[in-house]
């Protein structure tokens, strides 16, 4: 799921099966433009988790925010934001920023790649990012994204990780 949300294959993520009532199902819905239907797929989310639970409460109303597009999807990001603790999550939260061209966007998207999560593809290819590609810096983001990708592919060829996979 997570590489066809990062590649923007909405459609066929959509499609998993097991998908249904999972949060990157909601999220590509919503990229798709069926808004309503993100909402429903959130709703269905929100129900497997206690939510006299403060802290999934803090999550489930938030992320509910930004799939309804309003004007609470720009305070839903920093509060996503203030949530995550991994690259791939402050990502995550770095496309919901950009999908509304938020000036924190870039910065956001470059905290991801430099704590670890060297996402080219999804830099340069995912559409919610086409909205700030623009912003000063993001070239300099993508670039280190690069950087980052070419080091971890040497470091796997070094490995002979192609001859484990049975790629040489």
């Amino acid at each position: 799921m997570h590489t066809l949300w990062q590649l923007g294959d909405f459609d066929r993520l959509i499609e998993l099966k097991g998908g249904e009532g999972t949060t990157a199902r909601a999220f590509a819905l919503l990229a798709t433009g069926r808004r309503e239907e993100a909402l429903a797929a959130w709703d269905r989310v929100a129900a497997t988790y206690d939510l006299q639970s403060p802290a999934v409460r803090e999550w489930i109303e938030p992320v509910r925010d930004f799939l309804t597009l309003s004007e609470a999807s720009r305070s839903a990001v920093y509060k996503n934001l203030d949530g995550a603790f991994d690259p791939e999550e402050i990502f995550f939260v770095g496309t919901q920023a950009a999908r509304l061209g938020m000036p924190e966007a870039t910065e956001i998207l470059g905290r991801a790649v430099d704590g670890g999560y060297p996402c080219w593809d999804a830099l340069v290819r995912h559409p919610w990012i086409t909205p700030i590609k623009q912003q000063p810096g993001f070239a300099d983001v993508v670039r280190r994204a690069e950087l980052a990708r070419q080091r971890a592919e040497a470091a796997f060829r070094e490995a002979g990780g192609t001859t484990l996979l049975g790629l040489s």
